[in-house]
């Protein structure tokens, strides 16, 4: 279940970008990624972030989703877990690009 503490020095950030084939369908989209804000069973993160855009400029992507996990443990079990699979495979239909990464949040130079 999402917790909130701090970041130590494993944390993992994951950013995935969606495109959405019809503008329609942006608010399906983001009801269906709402549901993993609930929790994921066996699953801890420090924050979720779901957001749209503004719509300033045409060609951005239309959601972003930014999860902050306390380990690479527990993005890996996000990553492979039924709920997240299942809302992944729901939007399938609806996304025309994505875009993700993750990387570590460790203190840089």
């Amino acid at each position: 279940m999402a917790t909130s503490g701090s970041l130590g020095a494993g944390a993992v950030r994951h950013i995935v970008m969606l495109k959405i084939a019809e503008k329609q369908n942006v608010a399906k989209a983001v009801q269906e990624l709402a549901k993993l804000a609930r929790g994921v069973s066996g699953v801890t993160w420090n924050s979720f972030s779901l957001n749209t855009d503004l719509g300033l400029v045409d060609t951005n992507f239309d959601i972003a989703l930014v999860i902050d996990f306390p380990d690479k443990e527990n993005y890996l079990a996000y990553a492979k877990h039924p709920d997240h699979v299942a809302v992944v495979q729901t939007n399938a239909p609806l996304v025309a690009a994505r875009s993700a990464i993750q990387f570590s949040l460790a203190p840089k130079l």
